[in-house]
This record gives C-alpha cells, sequence and structure tokens, in this order.
C-alpha cells in the first residue's frame, strides 16, 4: 500500500477520535499533545518496523534442503517443484515522471509560499522598533494593524487606541502564545502540510492545532478578565485585517468557536478518560501497516526433537553416471518483504536456523544435487541385506562458509549413515548465511533416502498411520473436485498436503497455531481425474486416506 494512502488512513481515524471524543472538551492541553503525537505518529506508523525475536521452536523453524532419494540403480530424484515464475513490472517510467514532478512542484509551491511568510516577518522586524520585555522582544511597527506573536517576537501595533484593560488582555493572550511555544507547533503543522499538500487531512489538523492555541490562550486571559467584555474585544479586533499565516494572532478567523469555547463550562474529570480509547486505534494501525518481522531465533543446543521432513516427491532425477537432468525441475521463487536492516550486535557463536539471507550451495540448488549424485554411493552391506529408508543429517553452515558439526540425527544402519557423513563431510565452503548483515552460523537437515531397486519410487504409497486422527471425513468422495474435509488432532504444528499418485503435490495447507479441529475445503477441480492422498503431518507423524476426483 502506497505510504501515503496509509498515512491518510491514520490521521483520518486520529481526527475523526479528535472530533467525536475530544474536540468539545476544555482539556486543551492534552488536545494539543493529542493532536502533535498523532500528527507525527501517523507519518511515523507505516514506517515502523516490528522486530519480534524470539527463541524458536525447532519443531517449526529447522531449515530443511529438499529430500535426495539415493536408488540402488545409481539415479538421484530430485523433490517435485514448482516452476519459477517471473513477474516483470510493467513499464511505466513515463507516468512516474509525471506525478514525481506533479508532487514536487506542489511541494514547492506550498514551501516558497512558506518562506514568503518568514521573508514578511523578517520585513516587519527590521522596520519596527524593538523593545526587550523579560523573555521576549516587542516590535512595534506602523505595520502591525492587531498584535500577533512568533517564536518569541511580540509584534504591536505603534498606535493602538484600545484602553489599558484591553491592551492587558491582548498581551496576556499574545504572551501566553510565546510562553508554550506555540509557534514551534504552527511551523511543524505548515512543512508537514508542504510534504502532504495533497491531503486535505493534513489542513484540517493544522487549523485544529491553531484552534487550541487560541483556545489555551483565551483561557490565560479569562482568569482575570471578564468574558463579556472580552468577547467584544475579540469582535472588534477580527475587523482590523489580514494577518500573516505563520504567526498567533490575536484575532483568527476561529472567532465564533472562541467565543463558544469560553461560554463552555469545564469538563469534568472523569471524561479523561475518554484518552485512553486512542491506545486502541494506535495499536490496531501499528499493526495494520507497521512491517513485522518475526526473527526465530533457534536454539545452540544440538538434541532438540527433530521436525518432520518434508514429503517425499517426484519426479525429476540426475543420473550418476552422466551427469545429466532426466527431466528439467526449478525452485519456486521466494517473496521477501525487506524494511530497512536493524543493525545491532549478534553474540559470537550463535546458531541460527531461519536467517535474512540463508547459505547457499556454491552454483545453487542444482549443483548441490549434482555434488550428491556424483559423490553418494548405495552401500553394498546395505543392498545385501535390503536395507532401505531415509537418513537425516544435521550440519551447520559457518561464518565463512565451512561444514560445522556434521551429525546424524536419524540413522537406519547397514552403513548409509556412514556414506551420508562421508559426503556431507566433502562438501565444497557454501555462501556464508546474513543476518544484520553480519555472516552468522545457520543450521540445516538433510534428508537422504536410499531406495532398492523393483519399486516405483514415484509411486506415493498409504503406507502406516502414525498420526492419532478422530473424526477424519472426507465428502463427497468420489468427488468433481470440491472435498470437504474434516478431523481432530493434537494442537500442534500440522500440515495438510494431498498428492496424485505419481508423487507430485497439488495442495498444500500448513497451519502453525492449528486449535486442533480442522474444518476446510480442498479444491480439485483443476486436477485431472483420477486417485489421490490426502496426507496429514505433525511431527513426523503422518495419516493418510485416499480420494477419488471423477
Amino acid at each position: 500500500m502506497n505510504y501515503f494512502l496509509k498515512v491518510a488512513i491514520c490521521w483520518l481515524v486520529f481526527y475523526l477520535l479528535y472530533r467525536l471524543l475530544f474536540e468539545k472538551t476544555t482539556f486543551f492541553r492534552l488536545n494539543r499533545i493529542y493532536l502533535l503525537t498523532t500528527l507525527l505518529l501517523g507519518l511515523a506508523l507505516p514506517l515502523l518496523r516490528i522486530s519480534l525475536e524470539a527463541s524458536a521452536n525447532p519443531e517449526q523453524t529447522s531449515n530443511w534442503l529438499p529430500e535426495v532419494v539415493i536408488r540402488a540403480n545409481g539415479i538421484v530424484n530430485q523433490p517435485f517443484v514448482l516452476p519459477t515464475v517471473t513477474i516483470n513490472a510493467a513499464n511505466s517510467s513515463s507516468n512516474w515522471n509525471v506525478w514525481f514532478w506533479l508532487y514536487w512542484s506542489g511541494v514547492g509551491f506550498c514551501l516558497l509560499r512558506f518562506i514568503t511568510g518568514l521573508i514578511q516577518l523578517r520585513l516587519v522586524y527590521r522596520r519596527g522598533t524593538k523593545q526587550v520585555e523579560g523573555n521576549y522582544t516587542v516590535v512595534y511597527s506602523p505595520e502591525v494593524k492587531a498584535p500577533f506573536s512568533f517564536m518569541h517576537y511580540l509584534f504591536w501595533p505603534q498606535a493602538l487606541k484600545d484602553d489599558e484593560l484591553e491592551k492587558a488582555c491582548m498581551l496576556r493572550h499574545e504572551e501566553t502564545h510565546i510562553q508554550q511555544y506555540h509557534s514551534l507547533d504552527v511551523l511543524l503543522s505548515e512543512l508537514i502540510k508542504a510534504m502532504c499538500w495533497f491531503n486535505p487531512l493534513a489542513y484540517r489538523y493544522s487549523q485544529a492545532i491553531r484552534d487550541v492555541h487560541e483556545y489555551l490562550a483565551d483561557a490565560a486571559v479569562l482568569k482575570t478578565a471578564n468574558r463579556k467584555q472580552y468577547g467584544h474585544l475579540l469582535i472588534r479586533q477580527s475587523l482590523s485585517g489580514p494577518s500573516i499565516a505563520l504567526v498567533n494572532h490575536f484575532s483568527t478567523s476561529q472567532l465564533k468557536k472562541r467565543i463558544h469555547m469560553m461560554m463552555r463550562k469545564k469538563s469534568q474529570g472523569y471524561t479523561q478518560m475518554r484518552y485512553a480509547l486512542a491506545l486502541p486505534a494506535l495499536i490496531g494501525l501499528g499493526f495494520l501497516f507497521a512491517q513485522l518481522r518475526l526473527e526465530a531465533q533457534a536454539p545452540t543446543t544440538q538434541n532438540s526433537t527433530l521436525p518432520p521432513p518434508p514429503p517425499m516427491m517426484a519426479p525429476g532425477a540426475i543420473d550418476k553416471n552422466d551427469n545429466k537432468q532426466a527431466a528439467h525441475s526449478s525452485m519456486a521463487t521466494e517473496l521477501v518483504v525487506v524494511g530497512q536492516a536493524i543493525k545491532d550486535s549478534i553474540p559470537p557463536g550463535e546458531i541460527f536456523k531461519v536467517v535474512e539471507n540463508m547459505p547457499e550451495f556454491p552454483g545453487g540448488q542444482n549443483e548441490l544435487m549434482k555434488f550428491l549424485a556424483q559423490n553418494i554411493v548405495y552401500p553394498t552391506a546395505a543392498k545385501k541385506d535390503n536395507i532401505e529408508g531415509m537418513v537425516v543429517v544435521q550440519f551447520i553452515v559457518g561464518k565463512d562458509g565451512s561444514i560445522l558439526n556434521p551429525q546424524i540425527v536419524r540413522s537406519i544402519g547397514g552403513g548409509i549413515s556412514e556414506e551420508a557423513m562421508r559426503v556431507i563431510s566433502m562438501m565444497p565452503n557454501w555462501k556464508p548465511g546474513l543476518q544484520r548483515g553480519q555472516n552468522v552460523n545457520v543450521q540445516f537437515n538433510l534428508p537422504i533416502r536410499f531406495k532398492l531397486d523393483g519399486r516405483n519410487t514415484n509411486q506415493v504409497q498409504l503406507g502406516e498411520s502414525t498420526l492419532k486422527v478422530q473424526g477424519f471425513k472426507v465428502s463427497p468422495n468420489p468427488s468433481n473436485g470440491i472435498f470437504n474435509l474434516s478431523f481432530q488432532a493434537e494442537r500442534k504444528t500440522t500440515m495438510i498436503e494431498v498428492y496424485s499418485l505419481s508423487g507430485q503435490r497439488v495442495f498444500n495447507q500448513a497451519m502453525n497455531r492449528f486449535d486442533g479441529s480442522y474444518n476446510g475445503q480442498i479444491d480439485l477441480s483443476k486436477q485431472p481425474v483420477g486417485e489421490y492422498v490426502i496426507r496429514i503431518t505433525q511431527d513426523g507423524a503422518q495419516y493418510s486416506q485416499k480420494v477419488i476426483k471423477q
């Protein structure tokens, strides 16, 4: 979403709260704080980056490499992966240039008006007579029609005909503007108006801030003055002519609002609780527009429970003898949302499982598959004893890209584990992973499945269900493509997948916060007629059922 659109939404929510709940109260100082704070928050929230860093559950964050299948006949099966999707942005440079120049032209015009106001003030100051009065300077000038103030300067008409009481009221009014630094608020709002000149809410905010300034100054005067006389004075001074845009003028166009507010009874103390209602709006907008980043920091212990490996998928193979791909496959591109890097230190020796830039085998994943195909040998002892299955090797890609601490976390015997360790130890240095611009240690799990000949490795088998599932129901079955699935299982990370019998995954849904009950639809309407296998996985345990699309 465009930044300025997010800003407009934030301002709209905050400004509506002000108009509905706070504008008619007499808590003028709180209103000033609220308006200035939310004005700046509207600009900051869309830029905010929330970094949630916590020790991650290794069952959810372990980084798994694609499963490699080693067959006794010398073929290494690669996993089935989606084709690479390339998104080409439309050529919009000409449109961008138009909007670029339009925006900056508006900014330039507003800044020109801003600078013109400062120059006008400078000229009045230079031509006037100065007199220091306490912490401010009075500038007497014939160009001034009615008193006004800017920063620590009070501009006063050289020939003011009002009586002493009225002069005292006007003086107290302008002194309040000076003492409470209202000019800083005006400068801030004018600069924001210049940068967001196309946004009407910027002008609304600016006017609301000026209104509150006048309410504060009027309240200071009314501590010692008569309301009726002071109101008559405001009416007379409102006819004194136009004022400079940047100043706090004694008489402004919001005369009706000021008189109305002067007559209003003081708000009750308990109504200050209304301001607490802005907190939910702030939190909601923060999480709606802030750029979220979840840093799952893996624990450094090596004996954690092993998470379930990704399911075996096919086709796609590399012949170990001629080292040519029999069926091409490519990785789906990853969508990464990147904000401004957070620069802070990383403890030495820290081991990560998820980082901003993951380590990479030299040449990419296809080269890793070729390396494994060239070097892994199905052990003779395993062939003789008809041993097959999956071994999982865990290792760390160090800060310099070297392979550290390789170990077997799932073994099947027959010399297969030793062969896997031998090949992993031979791997060349990887391109190291990066976290916050620093090289870091990253842990990987590599599943390698050894398969004997005489079995179609591309077939998905139902096998024995090891996951306890209750109330499993798929209806209708057979179906024309829409299957209603419901079941209950333990509350833990759950994966629902659907495979064709050839091994192609056609449906995938991961639920990191599974609440123990599932009731949803699986859409296979675009898939060909045939049999499919629904597989539910939790912590390595699986439950499978066959469905038919007709």
